[in-house]
């Protein structure tokens, strides 16, 4: 959830029942789809589960969520044949990936 602080400000603060989003990546896909990357944050409170993505991928024309997965790496572009990762461990490097 967002909201403003102080005037315009924009601050991101926990939904006290069923935690946060914190938007990480979203590109197009192709020329019919966007990618949109998010990582869930817990409710105060609740049990810390493992950090990890959602990702969802909507048709541009409808809206309509096509497919999502938890699988996939932390993604910054598509660019024909190559998708562009990012990962930070065992050290930051930006990752050429092909798609098949």
């Amino acid at each position: 959830m967002v909201e403003s602080v102080n005037g315009g400000g924009v601050g991101l603060r926990r939904h006290p029942e069923t935690g946060s989003h914190l938007a990480r990546s979203a590109f197009l896909w192709d020329a019919d789809h966007l990618l949109v990357q998010y990582q869930p944050r817990a409710a105060p409170g609740a049990a810390d589960e493992p950090l990890h993505l959602e990702s969802r991928l909507f048709n541009l024309e409808s809206g309509a969520e096509v497919d999502r997965s938890r699988a996939l790496p932390l993604l910054m572009a598509a660019d024909g044949p190559h998708v562009f990762a990012v990962e930070n461990e065992p050290w930051p490097r930006v990752l050429v990936l092909e798609r098949r």
